[in-house]
């Protein structure tokens, strides 16, 4: 049976793509490079290459792109979330509100491989995110 065996994107529209892939940049530490489409909108965009745990020889890519809106975006825009995965939570969350970024109160508790800390978090134009780090036992 056919089935997903990863993400190949994660696509955000964008009212502003410069403007909200420079939030990115600074305060999540993405490295996007800027497109001009053929149609004269902005992609700002990165490749994240990972592994294949049965394929370790073989390299995949998984893009994230701050992309230009093409329709009117609704409101409110919490109706999906992206987690990304953080080597030190309370790092990076001294960071982020540092920078004046809110996030809310770290939490720890179950996650698919055990235990985790979480955090959540609205870029500037409301898309919400998970930072996560797993808790090694």
């Amino acid at each position: 049976m056919a089935k997903i065996i990863g993400i190949g994107g994660v696509f955000l529209y964008s009212r502003d793509p410069d403007a909200l892939a420079g939030w990115y940049r600074h305060h999540l530490g993405f490295a996007l490079r800027r497109l001009a489409e053929d149609d004269g909108s902005i992609t700002h965009y990165q490749e994240l290459v990972h592994r294949d745990l049965d394929a370790p020889s073989k390299r995949l890519r998984t893009v994230f792109a701050v992309v230009q809106a093409r329709a009117e975006i609704p409101e409110p825009r919490n109706q999906a979330m992206i987690n990304y995965r953080v080597d030190d939570l309370d790092a990076f969350v001294q960071r982020l509100n540092a920078a004046g970024v809110p996030t809310e109160p770290v939490q720890v508790q179950e996650d698919a491989e055990g235990m985790g800390m979480f955090t959540h978090l609205l870029d500037l134009e409301g898309n919400r995110s998970e930072l996560w780090e797993h808790i090694e036992p």
